[in-house]
């Protein structure tokens, strides 16, 4: 090992100190401690294609109502204590971008409704969408027969990895009551998703 000791300014070292300090910090069967005590530390994997986890880690993107605008300006709509509803019977369409990091995997899509009128209707779905304007449905999680508060999950996605270099991503949102705007409401999404290389 090279100087384990406190060295001053002007002390020299020995290729040979170099040479032995440089292994310590390069050698994936080094692994030194600061002094110097041969593997008395954790060791750090050195790999040719950067810095990555060991295993694939899970993360989770929240999509407020509130990320939402209308799709057309003829919707009318309401934003009212974390939920998205119509402020008319007629259909209201919304979306909302989605912003996953490059290379992300999603596993899948749940969305939060609320809805008490068996003839009322809430779809959902998560899109790519390239830059000509070609869309592919990755997943959908509409609104089921269950009363008050409810998720719907889809975990067989389309497209399931992320390409920012060549597609965009959003949330396609349909609300359609029967006879009252109380019908049916969008409470929120989660998308899961696995990634390898995280950002920061």
């Amino acid at each position: 090992m090279a100087f384990s000791n406190d060295v001053v300014d002007g002390t020299d070292a020995t290729a040979s100190e170099y040479n032995e300090l440089r292994k310590d910090t390069l050698d994936n069967a080094a692994g030194h401690t600061h002094t110097g005590a041969a593997n008395g530390g954790k060791l750090v994997t050195h790999l040719s294609t950067g810095v990555e986890f060991g295993s694939v880690v899970t993360r989770y993107l929240a999509i407020s109502p509130a990320s939402f605008v209308p799709r057309t300006e003829l919707n009318t709509w309401t934003i009212n204590g974390g939920i998205a509803q119509a402020n008319s019977v007629a259909s209201l369409l919304l979306v909302a971008p989605v912003n996953l990091p490059h290379n992300a995997f999603v596993t899948s899509f749940k969305v939060y409704w609320y809805r008490d009128d068996a003839s009322a209707a809430g779809y959902c779905s998560l899109r790519q969408s390239d830059f000509v304007n070609n869309n592919v449905e990755m997943a959908v999680a509409d609104s089921n027969s269950s009363a008050g508060y409810h998720s719907v999950e889809d975990t067989t996605i389309n497209q399931a990895t992320i390409a920012n270099n060549g597609f965009t991503y959003a949330i396609l949102l349909e609300i359609t009551p029967n006879d009252n705007i109380l019908d049916v409401w969008f409470t929120g999404a989660v998308i899961t998703y696995t990634i390898i290389k995280p950002l920061p």
